[in-house]
This record gives structure tokens, C-alpha cells and sequence, in this order.
């Protein structure tokens, strides 16, 4: 609000500079206070689905109402005005009026769910109008405190209501944190950001990218794991080569008879592999000291664990 009115006061005090109405211009000693960002107030998935509960538990035409509010990111005023007519049933819209800034009339898409909810509202309304000998006319505000509903809902006691609704579930909250909180969960669900800003009703994208979206932490964490896979195919093309376990290899190269031979003299003696060589070379059986070696590791016995002591 100061950064308004000072933008009217030095637009207003250079005009009548440059007409001579003044002799100097006092607003160039004035500065602007900076922008401070505000982070979006938007509720959490818990707490939006705690309020939702709280509304239906009072009744089914509040519930509907605030449901509305959730799922169209509408103001509380779009809401407050929206009629039957605007309802299009069988084509699943719901026409919303430019109630703050002009041009921003448009369409929005519902679900099933919500269609339900309307359809079952519009039951209502026409019970009640049968009762009074009424027909529907479709000129019926949804939001209504009448019975035949002619006349639109008080903004003021929406916003009233939809407060203490929320602290009575612990939630300090108000009917414009579930606009931020449609613009945080379609934004980190992957919708354009273009559509997001006109199922809101902004002129420019940019106001639901600076005003509206809040962090959501399992955002971050799909960026996260996006980054990091960015660097997979680069490690993929580089694999580390497997360590090679030649002592798989030896069986073939060794008969068993002379491996459990080896097997043998270690667990008798103890020796090494230098030792069992000696003792096989003198009966005239050549082999390598590592292969020796390998066996032994290959049964388990290239410790002293498991082996007699001689004698």
C-alpha cells in the first residue's frame, strides 16, 4: 500500500512540474519503501483435507461451497456470485465472472467428483423451491443463506465462517489460502504455468509464479532425483570392472585328487604354499607355488583357522 501511494504522489507532484503549476518537485527526496515478498500462506495437503471434513461434518451446501473453492482456485467473491446457469453439466465447466479485474471471466474444468457434488446441490435447491411452490430458473446463487436461494451469501461471514471453521480443527487460516494452495499443487503437479494462472484468473502468468505458489519439500525432491539423473548415462558409459576371482579358474587347471591332496598336507603340517611345493616336487609333481596358494584360499584354509597342529 505505501509503494501505491507513492507511485500516486511523484506521478502526481512530476506532473505538475512539468506544467508549472509547481516551482520544484518534492517528491524526488521522497524514496519508495522496498517489496518485501510475503510467502503464500497455502495450507498443507493434511490441513486442506482436514478443512474439507470440517466443512461437509456442518453441512452438505457449505461443504460444496468450500469444496468449490478448493478445486477452481476462484476468490471467495467468484464464488460467492456464481448461479446454477453458470453451471455447465453437461459439458463438466463452471463459468466463472471477473469479480476484481476485468477480463478474466473464464471457464474451468471439473471433475466428476465435484459435478456430483453440484448435482446433488442443484437437488437440493429444487426441493426447496418445490416446497415453496417455485420452479428452478437457474438465476440461484450456490452459495446462499435463502431458501430459494435469490439472493448471494454474505462474503463477510464466508470469510468469518470459513475462520472458525479452522480454528475449531487447529488450522489459523483463511477462504484465500485455498487459492494459494491450488496454485502450490498445480504447479508441483507439472500443470503449465500459463493454464494455472488462467484457472485462476490472473491477466500474467508472473503473479501466480511470484504471489501464489508456495514450496512444496516433495517438489524438491523430485528435482533432486531429476538432477541426478541427468549424470546416470555418463557413469553408465564408464562401468568400474568387476574384480576377477581367478581362484574360480583353478579347478579346471587342477585335478581334485591333487587339490585335496594339498588340502591334506596343509591341515597335517601347516605349511605354506612354499613348503607343500617341496613336498610335492619330491613326489615328482610339479605346480606353482600361487596355484597352491589359490587352493588354499579357495577351501578356506590360507589361515590357521581350521588347521591341526602337526604332531
Amino acid at each position: 500500500m505505501l509503494r501505491k501511494v507513492h507511485g500516486v504522489v511523484t506521478g502526481t507532484c512530476a506532473m505538475l512540474y512539468r506544467w508549472g503549476w509547481i516551482t520544484s518537485d518534492p517528491s524526488a527526496r521522497i524514496t519508495a519503501p522496498k517489496w518485501r515478498h510475503t510467502p503464500p500462506g497455502a495450507p498443507t495437503r493434511t490441513q486442506a483435507t482436514a478443512l474439507i471434513k470440517a466443512a461437509f461434518a456442518q453441512d452438505a451446501d457449505w461443504g460444496t461451497a468450500v469444496w468449490l473453492l478448493l478445486v477452481t482456485g476462484a476468490r471467495r467473491s467468484e464464488i460467492v456470485r456464481s448461479q446454477l446457469k453458470h453451471v455447465d453439466f453437461a459439458r463438466c465447466r463452471l463459468f466463472i465472472g471477473s469479480t476484481k479485474v476485468e477480463g478474466t471471466a473464464r471457464w474451468v474444468e471439473l471433475d466428476e467428483a465435484t459435478m456430483g457434488l453440484l448435482s446433488a446441490l442443484r437437488g437440493r435447491i429444487a426441493a426447496r423451491l418445490a416446497a415453496a411452490g417455485a420452479p428452478v430458473t437457474g438465476e440461484e446463487y450456490l452459495y446462499s443463506y435463502l431458501t430459494d436461494h435469490s439472493r448471494p451469501g454474505s462474503a463477510g461471514y464466508f470469510t468469518h465462517r470459513f475462520k472458525a471453521m479452522g480454528t475449531g480443527v487447529g488450522i489459523d487460516t483463511h477462504p484465500h489460502a485455498f487459492r494459494h494452495y491450488a496454485a502450490t499443487e498445480l504447479i508441483t503437479g507439472g500443470i503449465d504455468l500459463v493454464a494455472v494462472a488462467h484457472r485462476l484468473g490472473h491477466k500474467t502468468p508472473s503473479t501466480t509464479a511470484d504471489m501464489y505458489a508456495a514450496w512444496r519439500p516433495e517438489a524438491d525432491h523430485r528435482a533432486a532425483a531429476l538432477l541426478a539423473a541427468t549424470l546416470a548415462p555418463r557413469a553408465d558409459r564408464q562401468p568400474a570392472r568387476p574384480t576377477r576371482d581367478r581362484s574360480a579358474e583353478q579347478p579346471r587347471r587342477t585335478e581334485p585328487g591333487l587339490e585335496q591332496h594339498i588340502c591334506d598336507i596343509r591341515q597335517c603340517t601347516g605349511w605354506g604354499p612354499r613348503r607343500i611345493k617341496k613336498r610335492l616336487a619330491a613326489e615328482n609333481v610339479a605346480i606353482a607355488e600361487s596355484t597352491i596358494w589359490l587352493i588354499l584360499k579357495r577351501h578356506g584354509l590360507n589361515t590357521l583357522t581350521g588347521v591341526r597342529p602337526p604332531g
